[in-house]
């Protein structure tokens, strides 16, 4: 199989997928992880990752600095990981996302590199706080706010 045709395996899945190497450059940015970050694949591939390529930021909003970064961080652990960030674009608008980073090793377990995989879950994280805010409603006094 070609090229080609794993380029078009990986810009016809519904996930953003991110490919690094050992030596943190992009080599795979997809049509997905376009979509959520607003940053065209032609631009990213070849540059060397840090997460405000992605508009990587935590929950509340800040900026993901390196040390934070669960993508540098599995290169150097070789753990797998997920977590719930956000994605600050362009526009200024966010999204939430779920990242699992997944570490790759050749055959003698040196490693060589890894992906990421972004799921857009900004209407389930909408949903929670929803949920919660409701929770806190219910369990207080309309008139005295007491619980």
């Amino acid at each position: 199989m070609n090229d080609t045709f794993y380029s078009h395996i990986l810009n016809n899945v519904q996930q953003g997928l991110i490919f690094i190497d050992s030596e943190f450059r992009i080599l795979q940015w997809n049509k997905a992880t376009a979509q959520l970050t607003g940053q065209a694949s032609e631009l990213m591939v070849h540059q060397y990752w840090r997460p405000s390529l992605a508009g990587f930021c935590d929950l509340r909003g800040y900026a993901l600095q390196d040390d934070e970064c669960p993508f540098l961080a599995q290169l150097s652990t070789g753990k797998q990981s997920q977590e719930k960030l956000k994605i600050r674009r362009g526009d200024g608008t966010y999204i939430a996302v779920k990242a699992e980073v997944i570490p790759f090793a050749n055959d003698r377990g040196k490693l060589t590199g890894g992906a990421s995989i972004l799921n857009d879950i900004t209407e389930q994280r909408l949903l929670e706080q929803t949920s919660f805010h409701l929770i806190e409603r219910a369990a207080q006094d309309q008139l005295t706010k007491v619980a």
